[in-house]
């Protein structure tokens, strides 16, 4: 089952160009340009990351967001981490550090498993850390 993730950004040419790299990494893409599509999106399906701006973040109560999905946020401004699982990234990062980050967030784009929510607070596995890739230990 490939992994859904959702891109909330009232630009077009910013969500664009993000959802043309998470496409071309294999992951199914929702748009969003409104609080209301991205409600919509969120109850559609099951997402396993959102990619969000500060425009769209304000409008969001971000308790509700977190419970159904680890957001990545492109920010102008620089912040201390607002959650655990909000990841904060400069809106100008390089999409390799987008792309690696999501990566890490979401996982990998074609797992074929079952989809499990696992609370970052979750005791890992020796030689596992939270955000790691599933590669066997060294």
């Amino acid at each position: 089952m490939v992994r859904t993730i959702l891109i909330a950004d009232p630009h077009d040419i910013r969500r664009e160009r993000m959802s043309v790299m998470a496409r071309l990494a294999g992951y199914r893409v929702a748009i969003a340009k409104t609080v209301a599509e991205a409600i919509g999106a969120l109850n559609g399906c099951p997402i396993s990351a959102v990619i969000m701006t500060d425009d769209l973040l304000r409008a969001f109560d971000l308790r509700r967001l977190l419970m159904q999905a680890p957001v990545v946020l492109l920010s102008d401004e620089y912040r201390p981490t607002v959650d655990q699982n909000v990841f904060v990234l400069p809106q100008d990062a390089p999409q390799s550090e987008v792309l690696a980050t999501l990566i890490d967030v979401a996982g990998e784009p074609c797992f074929t498993g079952a989809r499990y929510v696992v609370p970052s607070t979750a005791v890992w596995p020796p030689g596992m850390r939270s955000g790691a890739r599933n590669e066997p230990p060294s």
